[in-house]
Formats: structure tokens, C-alpha cells, sequence
């Protein structure tokens, strides 16, 4: 049986000659990042997270503003897992989620200079 283009390497399981074809690509983790934009406008990233399930948001910011983390199924129709319910400098959670999209915004805030740093990132 052929190897597909998608299996980086062969793995011996507990020194037998037995080999199973491993996806190494798929255990990376996935990323979006998003560093030190313009926070005097509103700022967003959103990640396919390929059927990963477990997601870390972290947010931070130079002046006080809101966060607000979204997931959609369909990259279509999002509903809210989070939205600041006052202003703050800074979000981080972790969480399990379902859904095949991840997005994360922060509303304009502060003045000429200040900064806003998203990341939303997926491992299996």
C-alpha cells in the first residue's frame, strides 16, 4: 500500500516490527497571531483549528478595552464564548470547544501609540 504525501514518518510501537504511518503535521499546533496593532481601531483574528479541541486565547492590551472571543461551525455564524463586561487590559483563557473556528477581537480603544496584541492557538 502506498504512502500518501501527508505521512511524514513511520513509527515503531514498543520495538516491535510493527509500523504505523504517523501524521506529524497534524499534531502541530495551530496559531493566529495578531502583535502590537494599532489599538486606536478595532482588531480581530480568527483560526480554523482543523478539528482541534482545545483552544488558549490570550489578550493584552495597553489601555483599557474589551475582548471578545467568538466560534463558529461554519465560519459563518458565530456566537459569543466571551465578551469583556467592562473595559480591561488583558483576557487569557483555555477552553474545549466543538466548533471549527475560532475568532478574537478587541474594540478601538486609547490613543496614538497604544497597542493591542491578540493570539488564538489550538492543540489536539
Amino acid at each position: 500500500m502506498p504512502i500518501t504525501n501527508k505521512i511524514d514518518r513511520l513509527v515503531t510501537i514498543a520495538d516491535s516490527e510493527i509500523q504505523v504511518p504517523m501524521d506529524t503535521q497534524s499534531i502541530q499546533p495551530k496559531k493566529a497571531e495578531l502583535y502590537g496593532a494599532d489599538e486606536t481601531s478595532s482588531q480581530s483574528i480568527s483560526l480554523d483549528i482543523g478539528g482541534f479541541k482545545l483552544v488558549e486565547v490570550v489578550c493584552e492590551a495597553d489601555t483599557a478595552t474589551t475582548f471578545t472571543v467568538e466560534y463558529s461551525f461554519d465560519n459563518s455564524h458565530w456566537f459569543t464564548y466571551y465578551s469583556s463586561a467592562s473595559a480591561e487590559t488583558s483576557y487569557n483563557d483555555v477552553f474545549w470547544t466543538g466548533a471549527q473556528y475560532i475568532r478574537v477581537s478587541s474594540a478601538a480603544a486609547g490613543s496614538a501609540g497604544d497597542t493591542v496584541s491578540l493570539i488564538a492557538g489550538a492543540k489536539p
